[in-house]
């Protein structure tokens, strides 16, 4: 049974200077707190006895329950078991899978790296094939540059040739024309003469015969100027 002293604590409370009747009712009011505390919340040896076997089917219940997971737990095992092993088939079986498909990649690239030597080697073939007709090209085109400047420096030769025979006629013929221009010059000047001379007597003629020679005369004089 729990006491409570309402007196020691009225007199604690009194010497810390509240009132006497102020201290006397808290110490009251704490008595009859404590007292409905202890009549809630402090169990009796029923109650006691009651927890005791709340905790014994408990206990019962957390053994049926432990028994319940010990089962499923072996039952999980047993479905861990068969998916690590269905697993491990699964994981052979791609293996198998892999190595095969290593091989067939190890022959495919076998396959292709002999295509690649093989096209290699043609390429090498075709190349030098064009090598030679290059050569063979160039060769032919020396042969052909040489031929043209051969027939330039002929044909150069030959111009050389015909420009000097033309020049040579050219002052042969210059030579000549001017020979000819210089008799034509000698026989206008002798006709030029002549006819003046002839001229000379048509005026006098008109002077002595003709009545209108002074009329003829001015005239004359007049288209001369």
């Amino acid at each position: 049974m729990v006491t409570f002293d309402t007196l020691k604590l009225a007199r604690r409370l009194h010497e810390a200077g509240l009132p006497r009747e102020q201290a006397e009712a808290i110490a009251e009011a704490e008595a009859e707190a404590l007292g409905e505390f202890v009549l809630v919340n402090l169990a009796t040896k029923g109650d006691i006895a009651e927890v005791k076997t709340d905790i014994a089917d408990l206990r019962g219940d957390v053994a049926e329950l432990r028994t319940e997971l010990d089962c499923k737990t072996a039952e999980l095992r047993n479905e861990i078991d068969k998916v690590h092993s269905e697993l491990q088939q699964d994981i052979a079986q791609v293996q198998g899978q892999i190595t095969e498909v290593r091989s067939e990649l190890k022959q495919d690239i076998a396959q292709v790296q002999g295509q690649i030597a093989e096209v290699r080697n043609e390429l090498k073939q075709d190349i030098a094939q064009v090598q030679g007709q290059i050569t063979e090209v160039r060769s032919e085109f020396k042969q052909d540059i040489a031929q043209v400047q051969g027939l330039i420096t002929k044909v150069r030769s030959e111009l050389k040739q015909d420009t000097a025979a033309l020049r040579s006629e050219l002052k042969d013929d210059i030579t000549e024309i001017r020979e000819r221009l210089g008799k034509f010059d000698t026989r206008f000047e002798r006709m030029d003469r002549k006819f003046t001379l002839f001229f000379l007597i048509v005026v006098f003629i008109q002077i002595f015969l003709n009545q209108d020679a002074l009329a003829f005369l001015a005239r004359l004089l007049g288209m001369l100027k």
